[in-house]
């Protein structure tokens, strides 16, 4: 899947309806005469390298958005954030080779600052308990070739994460979801 495809794939109506709101929002942050000159300081001040300045704001952006959904009581799918994090990174390389802040041309690099995107995303969510890594795995498969599906589960067997979802990682997954239920209410 190119990074400019912002489509979510085998989505319900619904969700693809939902996605499109999200990525229209997203669009209206980046380029709102209120916000654009805002989200081009915020990819300035984390310097010209690319690999570094996309994902700072694409996350960002993202956290904002998804803090404004959450605070609505509509708290984005995770296919939709990855549909969404594919969006931002393609417009803040097209923002940024017009501003002069960096020429980022090929697919490979794109790939890469959005791989960059994610991973940043991915693990600060596993950490603060805001992505569960079993639905990740399973939602974020369609997106995958088979060559990353490997190393996926390569880089799993190696950090002794099973190929499939077991008993003990739903139960991990169930009390991470409960965490997360009681620190939303108010609870601890």
């Amino acid at each position: 899947m190119s990074p400019q495809n912002n489509e979510i794939p085998e989505a319900s109506p619904q969700l693809q309806k939902e996605g499109d709101a999200y990525i229209s929002a997203l669009s209206h942050l980046l380029h709102s005469k209120e916000t654009a000159g805002s989200v081009l300081e915020m990819m300035k001040s984390a310097g010209e390298d690319p690999i570094k300045s996309v994902p700072y704001t694409a996350l960002n952006v993202n956290k904002q958005m998804e803090e404004s959904a959450r605070a609505k009581g509509k708290p984005p799918a995770l296919e939709v954030l990855l549909a969404a994090f594919q969006f931002l990174v393609g417009d803040l390389v097209q923002i940024g080779n017009i501003a002069g802040l960096f020429n980022v041309e090929t697919e490979e690099e794109i790939g890469a600052i959005l791989k960059e995107t994610l991973q940043t995303y991915i693990e600060e969510g596993i950490h603060n308990g805001t992505v569960d890594p079993v639905e990740l795995q399973q939602k974020a498969e369609v997106f995958m070739d088979d060559d990353h599906k490997q190393l996926g589960l390569q880089a799993a067997s190696m950090s002794g994460i099973p190929n499939e979802a077991n008993q003990n990682t739903a139960m991990q997954a169930y009390g991470a979801q409960q965490k997360r239920a009681g620190m939303l209410k108010g609870g601890k």
